[in-house]
């Protein structure tokens, strides 16, 4: 083999590298963009679930102080109770006020 067709292939051989090189530098950043997006989404759900805690922590203390001082409620089996029901929220900001209701899954209450 001649010395020109050697520096022809290696040309070759280096050119493909390049192309390879860029491929996984366009697949890098692709790559770098899918992390980067789902870490946000991570970071969004952890801070909902962090505001529903809050919440929910803000209606049980509103709980207490309408029951008088203390609400006390008994939690084995809630889980499997709480299945064979319907847990309905609403709130009226105006009024300033929410209302938790559980009723049956049928609607009796």
């Amino acid at each position: 083999m001649k010395v020109r067709e050697k520096l022809k292939r290696a040309k070759r051989q280096l050119e493909n590298q390049k192309k390879m090189i860029a491929g996984l530098e366009r697949g890098n950043r692709y790559l770098h963009g899918v992390c980067e997006r789902a870490q946000r989404e991570i970071a969004a759900q952890q801070e909902a679930e962090k505001q529903k805690d809050e919440l929910m922590l803000f209606l049980m203390a509103g709980c207490a102080l309408a029951a008088g001082g203390a609400v006390t409620i008994q939690t084995e089996n809630m889980s499997r109770v709480l299945e064979e029901k319907r847990v309905l929220f609403h709130a009226d900001f105006e009024k300033h006020l929410a209302t938790v209701s559980v009723e049956d899954r049928d609607g009796s209450g």
